[in-house]
Formats: structure tokens, C-alpha cells, sequence
């Protein structure tokens, strides 16, 4: 530190307690690593915000659902060091990919940084699983996720009007006794069929939801889009004591096809 009086010295007798042995750990997985290496070296610098596109490896052999604690632990981290409380951090969606039956757990995932957003204030989330490559950890379309970023800060930051701030995010989940109604955020562009004609006003069939069954397995439902901003799900009488929706549940959701009407997924 600068200041000699606020240092404390080393010098002397000590003691210390081994943790953990870790062989072959690569440098980026130790603690600290990443911050002190490249986070740091910043913190002086003026930030208008964060756009946060990470969690494959936290996706790993059943860790996902830490990341609704790490996240935003992280996220209070960097505010606090860069003395903003309400500094910007803008959340990618992890992409659509095909990691099969392996060890990954995308959709989980996924949740955990939609809850993010949910609980955070001052956080966004871009959606982008119709943008990825099912074949590529890595997606080479970054285009499109720029476009999604730029929208949403444009929108939510910048305060510019009529740019379609994001896709379709869940509002409000109404359950009643026949039937399920999803109220979505649409940020003022109305719920859609991916590559539907019809017209404001008509219902419309959408894909992708799974519900939980009479023995526990989630099955896929019919849903509907019944106003701008609801989609409802008829429930079938042997799955009316359920207590489980889900939506674009895959790491690959390609029955998805809920979105707004300027294509961007919800």
C-alpha cells in the first residue's frame, strides 16, 4: 500500500493450516486468480458497466445451482470495489449446445442466472438460445450477442426508446384449477411463434413447455399465447395437483420457439 501506516508487517513467527492439496489445478480455477489478475489492475478506472458472459464450467457435474450464489456475490464484489452500488452488469444467457447425456447442466444453469436478474437490481439478461452453435462450447456468433447487449444497455441504461430492450421474461406464473397462466415482461413487443403470420389478437400455439406428471416425469404440454403478454397452459385432469412448469428446459432447446415480434427468445 502506499501509505507505510496501513501496513501490516510479516515479519516474525506464524502459523498456517493446509486447506486442501490440488494437483494439476490449472491457474484461472485457483481462488483469486482471475480478480487479482485481471479485475484489479481496473479498479480505478471509470466503468459505465458489465457484461457478464460466463458459467460453462460452472455448469459442471452438478454445481449449477451454486452460481445463484456466485453470481451475485460477484456482482456485489465489483460494486463495492468500484464504489457503485448500482453499477450495470448485464448477464448472457448461456447459449443453446448439444452437451448430451455428459456431466453439464445447462438449463439449470440458465435458471440460476435468470434468478439473478430476478433478485439483483440493476442486472439484465440476454437471452441467446437461438444463437448458438448445438455443436460449439464456443458459438462463434458473437454478433448477435453484442446486438442483444448494445439493445438492452441502450434501453436500460441509456434510456433510449424503441430499440427492443430483450426477449420475453416470466412476470408472474396465476395457477388455477384447469389451467396455467405465464404473465411475461415484453418490453413493449408482444408475445410470438417463432416464423408466425398471424395477426395481433389471434391465439397462437407455442412449443417447448414440459410440466411435471401424475408419476413425477416432466412431460411436454400444449401452451398458448392468449394475449400480448400471457401464454396459458390447459391442464389435463391427471396433472392438475402438479406443482412443477418449465420452459425451454434443454441444452439445446430447439422446440422452443417463444418470442417476440421481432424474434428475440424468451
Amino acid at each position: 500500500l502506499d501509505d507505510p501506516e496501513d501496513r501490516i508487517m510479516l515479519a516474525g513467527s506464524a502459523r498456517m493450516k493446509i486447506a486442501a492439496e490440488v494437483d494439476n489445478l490449472s491457474d484461472q480455477h485457483k481462488p483469486s486468480h482471475l480478480y487479482n489478475g485481471m479485475f484489479h489492475p481496473l479498479r480505478d478506472l471509470p466503468f459505465a458497466g458489465v457484461a457478464w458472459y460466463q458459467g460453462e464450467n460452472n455448469a459442471l457435474e452438478g454445481r449449477a445451482d451454486e452460481y445463484h450464489l456466485l453470481l451475485p456475490l460477484l456482482i456485489q464484489s465489483w460494486r463495492d470495489d468500484l464504489d457503485d452500488p448500482v453499477l450495470p452488469f448485464l448477464i448472457v444467457q448461456l447459449p443453446n449446445w448439444d452437451h448430451g447425456d455428459g456431466t453439464w447442466d445447462y438449463p439449470r444453469l440458465r435458471e440460476a442466472q435468470r434468478l439473478t436478474y430476478e433478485s439483483i437490481p440493476n442486472t439484465g439478461l440476454i437471452v441467446t438460445t437461438d444463437i448458438g452453435d448445438p455443436g460449439d462450447i464456443h458459438p462463434g456468433n458473437k454478433h448477435d450477442v453484442g446486438n442483444r447487449l448494445g439493445r438492452w444497455a441502450l434501453a436500460d441504461v441509456y434510456g433510449v426508446e424503441d430499440v427492443g430492450q430483450g426477449g420475453p421474461l416470466p412476470r408472474r406464473v396465476v395457477w388455477s384449477t384447469d389451467r396455467i397462466e405465464v404473465e411475461f415482461d415484453t418490453f413493449g413487443s408482444r408475445l410470438a411463434r417463432r416464423g408466425s403470420k398471424s395477426s395481433i389478437g389471434e391465439s397462437e400455439p407455442v412449443s417447448g413447455f414440459q410440466i411435471r406428471g401424475p408419476e413425477g416425469e416432466m412431460i411436454p404440454i400444449a401452451a398458448e399465447i392468449t394475449s400480448n403478454e400471457v401464454v396459458t397452459i390447459k391442464l389435463p385432469l391427471e396433472c392438475r395437483e402438479t406443482s412443477l412448469l418449465r420452459y425451454s428446459w434443454a441444452p439445446d432447446p430447439t422446440e422452443a420457439d417463444l418470442v417476440n415480434v421481432i424474434g428475440m427468445p424468451a
